[in-house]
């Protein structure tokens, strides 16, 4: 063989052998930011279901120290407990899940407002405590919710750019929508943003 049929045989080999390597390593990324996006989310939704599981215990504290005749707390108790079924109920999709989630922590919080108009209930030591908890499970959700974002950010942001977003095209790397907040506060109710509060 001729030395520069040799040459261009190796440049060849090179080259196919180099794509090969970086297509590899494009898909890789994809995948791994994918699964990491797919592991935050889990982190959020095992929050959530710490939250539903604590939301029945809350409601029987309420419902035991505040009088039968009490409109106001059994249309509060009404309105969790219809909440937490929506939120039970909804489908996988993550802004779906996010806006139930957002309706039960406002109706959570209607109920908080009621129960704190209630001696009792201000003095109850096990609704404080389970008060305390659904805070701190709230917290550890926003902040799962806020590392999730990031990451669907950082997988669209790989995904949109050239040349790794041909490789998510042909692989099937889908985009992954961010979580509107979870929380009932009005500042933070309509951030959907990538990576917001």
């Amino acid at each position: 063989m001729e030395p520069a049929a040799v040459a261009a045989l190796a440049v060849l080999v090179v080259l196919l052998g180099g794509t090969t390597l970086w297509l590899y390593g494009a898909y890789n990324g994809l995948l791994g930011l994918r699964r990491l996006v797919e592991r935050t989310w889990e982190q959020v939704d095992d929050e959530l279901r710490r939250r539903h599981d604590l939301v029945p215990n809350l409601l029987a504290v309420v419902r035991g120290r505040t009088r039968p005749a009490d409109a106001g707390a059994a249309a509060a108790v009404d309105t969790v407990v219809a909440a937490l079924a929506a939120a039970r109920a909804a489908g996988p999709a993550v802004p779906e899940r996010a806006a139930a989630e957002r309706a039960l922590s406002q109706a959570l919080e209607s109920l908080f407002g009621v129960a704190d108009r209630h001696p009792a209930l201000r003095a109850e030591e096990s609704y404080l405590a389970l008060r305390r908890e659904l805070t701190d499970i709230q917290g550890r959700a926003t902040a799962a919710r806020r590392l999730y974002n990031a990451n669907v950010s950082r997988l669209d942001t790989r995904r949109a750019t050239f040349p790794a977003g041909v490789v998510a095209r042909l692989v099937g790397v889908r985009h992954a929508e961010a979580a509107g907040s979870l929380s009932a506060d009005p500042r933070t109710a309509g951030i959907d943003v990538h990576g917001g509060a």
